[in-house]
């Protein structure tokens, strides 16, 4: 416990005087409203974070899916050119695709049978 001056004392402990409420020109309730605008400001504030976050995070996303997109659209286009190129190769070359297909036969089957 501290022990109060005579001043102190008088003043109510001494506790109003160090948050000013004693001090002249002091206005409750000006100073409340303050508080409210400012936590006002503070709420609007926050908002438009948040609106801004979602905004970037919303348009990020759409890059992503597009690139996402674009990649799919190459790896389509080059899986058929690959196939067509097998395709083609079988056709010039009927008796080698066919041994080709004859020899993986076999090694799968070796595979298939070691397990």
């Amino acid at each position: 416990m501290a022990i109060l001056s005579e001043s102190e004392s008088a003043q109510g402990g001494g506790r109003s005087g160090d948050i000013g409420l004693d001090q002249p020109g002091f206005n409750l309730q000006s100073e409340v409203e303050e508080l409210k605008r400012s936590i006002g400001q503070i709420r609007t504030d926050v908002t438009q974070i948040i609106d801004q976050t979602m905004h970037l995070g919303k348009a990020g996303a759409d890059i992503a899916g597009d690139a996402l997109s674009r990649g799919i659209q190459g790896v389509k286009q080059k899986g058929a050119q690959s196939a067509q190129a097998l395709q083609d190769g079988i056709a010039a070359h009927p008796l080698a695709g066919a041994a080709v297909g004859v020899a993986a036969g076999f090694v799968l089957a070796r595979l298939l049978r070691r397990r």
